[in-house]
Parts: structure tokens; C-alpha cells; sequence
């Protein structure tokens, strides 16, 4: 049985948005809070919230999954910055690394638990889900092996340099659900979710 770490990226200064993107709400809870009960619910209980700027307010906040919170101290590198410092609290005993991403509320349980799953079936593959089998998007798998070449990349190619290098096999997993490839980044984007969710779609 292979172990995964989730890592939360959360450490975006949500400038656009206003607010700390990981104390939004959505159906009730907050972002970080659905995520985290996401993905404990998909079976994947080892999970480390990477915040910035906003760390204390979002650790205060903290939905209690036993989740740990990871300060990235420059998120001006950007995502890669904070997966780098997620990756470093990885314990040695996981066989990989689960991304999600703090702004992707709406992506179900079960889709956390197909990608994880996928990693049990495939454990050497990078594991990427695709929208419609066009578009890829979040929640990814990281195995172990490559956690080495996310230290090694030009921060400004980020992962996408980590999924196109020659040593890395990577598996698409299609799904035809919108919420895999939907960040929720300015007020427009957030009051379309809740708008949605008035229309009861």
C-alpha cells in the first residue's frame, strides 16, 4: 500500500481576490476546509497547508483534519516556491505527493480519489488529471522520484518543466468535470461560483 501526502498550495497573497483565498466560502465551509475534507474523505490523511503572507490568519482558521501548516517564506517564486516547501515536509515514508490547489474548492471527493488511486496502480507516474482530454489540471500526483527535479527546474517553467522532462512518464486521467482546470482567482470568478450554486447547477 503506497502512502500519499496532500499538499495544499495556499500561500498566494491574493491580491486580485482581496482575501485570503483559503477563507473563502463555499456551500458553508471555507475553501481550505472542503479541500481538506476532500481529501480525507478520498483516503489520503497526511495533509500540509503551504501558506504565505496570510499564514496565521489562515492557521487560525484551521478546519481540524490534523492538517500542518508549512510558511512559505518567498511566494514571490511563485507555485513552485510553494511546493518546493510542501515537498520538504513530506515524511520520508510517502511514496508521493498529492498538489491541490487551495483555490479549487469545488473539486469532488471523488476525483481526489481516482488520482489517488491511480498512483496505487501506478506509482512511477506523474498523474494528471485532463479535462475533456484537452485540458490538464489539479489535483496532480508527484511520485518520490521526481521530487528531486522540482528542486532542479527554472522556477519561472515552475512544474510544467517537471511534466515535460525526458525521465518522467506522466498519466492523463480524463474527467469531464470542470472543476479540475476552474481557480476561483478574482471576485468575478468567485461571485460566478456562487452564482452557480443559486442556479442550483
Amino acid at each position: 500500500m503506497h502512502s500519499l501526502t496532500c499538499i495544499i498550495l495556499a500561500a498566494g497573497d491574493s491580491s486580485r481576490m482581496g482575501a485570503p483565498k483559503a477563507l473563502l466560502e463555499h456551500e458553508g465551509r471555507t475553501f481550505l476546509c472542503r479541500i481538506c475534507a476532500a481529501v480525507a474523505a478520498a483516503g489520503v490523511k497526511d495533509i500540509v497547508v503551504v501558506a504565505g503572507r496570510h499564514f496565521e490568519e489562515i492557521r487560525r482558521a484551521a478546519p481540524g483534519f490534523g492538517e500542518r501548516y508549512v510558511p512559505n517564506p518567498a511566494p514571490e517564486g511563485g507555485m513552485i516556491s510553494s511546493v518546493r516547501a510542501g515537498l520538504r515536509a513530506v515524511p520520508d515514508n510517502a511514496s508521493g505527493a498529492l498538489i491541490a490547489l487551495v483555490d479549487q474548492p469545488a473539486i469532488a471527493e471523488d476525483i481526489f480519489r481516482i488520482v489517488a488511486g491511480a498512483h496505487e496502480e501506478t506509482p512511477g507516474d506523474i498523474i494528471i488529471p485532463r479535462y475533456l482530454g484537452k485540458k490538464r489540471g489539479h489535483p496532480i500526483v508527484l511520485p518520490r522520484a521526481v521530487f528531486p527535479l522540482c528542486f532542479a527546474g527554472p522556477d519561472n517553467l515552475g512544474l510544467h518543466w517537471v511534466t515535460h522532462h525526458a525521465s518522467v512518464t506522466v498519466r492523463d486521467i480524463d474527467f469531464s468535470d470542470r472543476s479540475i482546470i476552474s481557480d476561483i482567482d478574482t471576485p468575478e470568478d468567485y461571485r460566478k461560483l456562487k452564482g452557480e450554486l443559486t442556479n442550483g447547477s
